[in-house]
């Protein structure tokens, strides 16, 4: 079941764009806008929400939640997609990558493949551990989960970094580094599924399982602590009578013209200067090509 959708939903991001108010200042309608590139610069796409969507929306066993970030102990966390399920499992997804394939050796050093470009990243498998770390501490310092017969459940948290199925990811064949969470989008339903086959003893299911009622307090606990990448008054505004502002959406994560994975510093700057690249995102290379 969906608990939470991404933020930045395309008639969201359109309104903010378009909404126009009496008396509204140009220092207002700037606020908007900027509002609006930050939601586009979100790195949670509508094309992995749904296929991840697709795997575990419909299972009352599962509770999907899509574009989370809390602050705890002056760390941030970001999480592109959570899935939880009723046996106390908890799977961080990174889908930043789902268009592309990575290449990783023994070192740690990662490098994104797109078609054009092999460009050099902060590793993700680095990102993945810190926020499997905090997020844990977050679960442990709030007590969000309940005790059975005096005895706490395990905090199983894991997670995967989607790539592109139909690209090859590289990984080091003998190294003391292990990649095994980095795994083709297709294969993430399936690689859970075995995960739980391998789980625990009848004992270990019986103290982690939660029934839906304790499963629904938990992730709306988690979600009280949730940090919107806009200002709340913004994320709650009605939305049901603007449908007509419904637009193309592009997924800014990525170069508009080669597909690589973008920076927040190079997006934010194709959108202060939205005249000259008409919207879109483009990373560093294709600027160039993208201005004449």
């Amino acid at each position: 079941m969906i608990v939470k959708q991404r933020d930045a939903s395309k008639i969201r991001i359109a309104y903010l764009e378009n909404y126009e108010a009496p008396g509204m200042d140009i220092v207002q309608r700037q606020g908007l806008k900027q509002a609006a590139a930050r939601l586009r610069a979100d790195t949670t796409s509508d094309n992995a929400c749904n296929q991840i969507d697709g795997y575990f929306a419909e299972s009352k066993d599962w509770l999907v939640i899509h574009d989370l970030r809390i602050r705890h102990a002056n760390r941030a966390i970001q999480i592109n997609h959570l899935l939880i399920s009723n046996a106390c499992e908890f799977y961080i997804i990174d889908s930043r990558y789902i268009k592309n394939a990575l290449v990783l050796n023994e070192n740690g050093q990662c490098w994104v493949q797109t078609n054009q470009h092999k460009k050099t990243i902060a590793s993700p498998l680095k990102k993945l551990n810190r926020d499997i770390r905090i997020l844990r501490d977050i679960i442990e310092n709030a007590k969000l989960l309940p005790r059975f017969l005096g005895i706490s459940p395990t905090i199983n948290i894991q997670g995967y970094i989607l790539t592109n199925p139909a690209k090859k990811t590289q990984k080091p064949l003998s190294s003391a580094l292990d990649t095994s969470a980095v795994i083709a989008s297709d294969m993430l339903f399936a690689t859970v599924w075995e995960k739980r086959q391998k789980g625990q003893n009848w004992i270990g299911r019986k103290v982690n399982n939660i029934n839906a009622a304790t499963l629904h307090n938990l992730t709306q606990d988690l979600l009280s602590m949730h940090s919107p990448a806009i200002p709340t008054k913004l994320m709650t505004i009605n939305l049901s009578n603007v449908e007509h502002l419904r637009e193309h959406e592009q997924d800014t994560s990525h170069c508009a013209q080669c597909g690589t994975p973008i920076s927040t510093y190079v997006r934010d700057q194709c959108f202060r200067h939205m005249s000259i690249y008409r919207g879109q995102v483009f990373c560093i290379p294709c600027q160039a090509t993208a201005r004449k």
